[in-house]
């Protein structure tokens, strides 16, 4: 410490013996501000990689349940599409053999769309049922 520095020191009312003990106070104080610091930025990190985490892992449940909600519909549809009943009352009706065959196909049609319909809200969770029924 130089000359200048203790008549600065003592001139604003701070005993000879105390300079060392203000590094020392201020070394500390820098210590555990950069201490804290790195405690915030470790937490930060750590709360940043656990919501990445669950956001994938919801992302990977929601594309599953789509996954199957679409495997199932797509069923439902080679299942009308490859029936033979309702492909005969299709023709019965087109051809003009059966006018009331064509009622009937349709009310068959409503309440096979009706139950898979329903079958669907189940497998996708409430929250996100509504996107896809």
């Amino acid at each position: 410490m130089t000359a200048a520095d203790s008549q600065a020191l003592a001139a604003a009312g701070v005993p000879p013996s105390r300079p060392r003990l203000l590094w020392t106070l201020l070394a500390l104080a820098l210590l555990i501000a950069a201490l804290t610091a790195l405690a915030v930025w470790l937490n930060y990190r750590h709360e940043r990689d656990r919501e990445a985490a669950r956001l994938e892992a919801v992302a990977d449940l929601r594309s599953r349940q789509i996954r199957v909600w679409m495997s199932n519909h797509i069923s439902d549809v080679q299942f009308l599409r490859e029936s033979e009943f309702l492909a005969d009352m299709a023709l019965r009706w087109r051809t003009g053999k059966d006018p009331a065959s064509g009622e009937r196909l349709f009310e068959r049609v409503q309440e096979f769309s009706r139950a898979h319909h329903e079958l669907g809200k189940k497998d996708i969770q409430p929250r996100s049922a509504s996107h896809f029924g």
